[in-house]
C-alpha cells in the first residue's frame, strides 16, 4: 500500500510500504502494545497509520475488528460507550488515539456520575500517539482510572507505523520518552555526520530496519 506522510516538513510524500513490513510492524505490535489484549477500537481513518493496528492485529488473531463511526469517534460520550460492552462480555479493550482525543474523553468521564472505571469497564489499556501530551493528562487519568496501562508510541508513516513504545509507571517524568523498539525498527541517535553521540545529546533520529519504508512513491 501507498500512504501519504502529513505534509508536516512540506509537500505530503507518499510512502510505499511492503508486505513484509506490515508483518513485521504487526508482529512486533501484537507482542508488545497489543499483548493481552481482546481487541482495539477500530476508529482512525485508513489514511493514517494508526489505522493499521486497529484493523489488521485483530484479524491476525482471528478476532472482530470493532468499528467506530466517525461520527462516533468525534462525540466522546459515544467513543465511551464502545467500552461499556454487555455484561456478559468481558473482552479487554485497548483505545488508541491522539492525546487530544483522550483528553476530550477524560471530560466527560470527571463530569458523569458514579465511578469512571464502572462506566467504560472494558478499558484495561490506553494507547496514545500522534502528539505530546503533559503530566496533567496521566495525573488526570490515573485519578480517575488508576489501574489503567498508558503507553506513549512513537514512529512515522516511514516507519510503517511505530518504531518504539513506552509504558509510564508511576512517578515516570514527562515529557517521556518514546521508549524502545522491542523488535521494531532499531533507533539510532546521529551528528550531522552519521555518527553516534553520547546519552544526553540533542540531536538527529535515525531508524532503520525492516519497517523502514524503501523510499518514496515517484521519488
Amino acid at each position: 500500500y501507498v500512504l501519504y506522510t502529513s505534509g508536516s516538513a512540506g509537500k505530503p510524500k507518499g510512502t510505499p510500504v511492503t508486505h513484509g513490513a506490515l508483518l513485521n510492524y504487526l508482529d512486533w505490535v501484537l507482542d508488545g502494545p497489543l499483548a493481552g489484549i481482546d481487541g482495539v477500537l477500530f476508529l482512525t481513518s485508513l489514511n493514517f497509520d494508526a489505522s493499521l493496528k486497529q484493523l489488521f492485529a485483530p484479524l491476525l488473531q482471528g478476532r472482530a475488528v470493532r468499528i467506530v463511526s466517525h461520527e462516533s469517534a468525534r462525540r466522546s460520550e459515544r467513543l465511551l460507550g464502545h467500552l461499556r460492552p454487555p455484561p456478559q462480555n468481558r473482552d479487554r479493550l485497548a483505545l488508541n488515539c491522539v492525546p487530544s482525543l483522550w483528553r476530550a474523553a477524560l471530560d466527560v468521564l470527571e463530569a458523569g456520575p458514579g465511578p469512571a472505571g464502572a462506566r467504560v469497564p472494558a478499558l484495561v489499556r490506553l494507547l496514545l500517539g500522534g502528539e505530546g501530551f503533559d503530566r496533567d493528562l496521566v495525573d488526570r487519568t490515573w485519578r480517575l482510572l488508576p489501574e489503567l496501562e498508558i503507553w506513549n508510541l512513537y514512529g512515522p508513516t516511514e516507519a510503517t507505523g511505530n518504531a518504539s513504545a513506552a509504558r509510564l509507571e508511576t512517578g515516570d517524568r514527562l515529557p517521556v520518552g518514546i521508549g524502545r523498539p522491542p523488535r521494531g525498527p532499531p533507533l539510532y541517535v546521529l551528528d550531522p555526520f552519521f555518527g553516534p553521540v553520547p546519552p544526553g545529546t540533542a540531536a538527529e533520529l535515525a531508524i532503520g530496519g525492516a519497517g523502514v519504508a524503501p523510499g518514496y512513491w515517484r521519488r
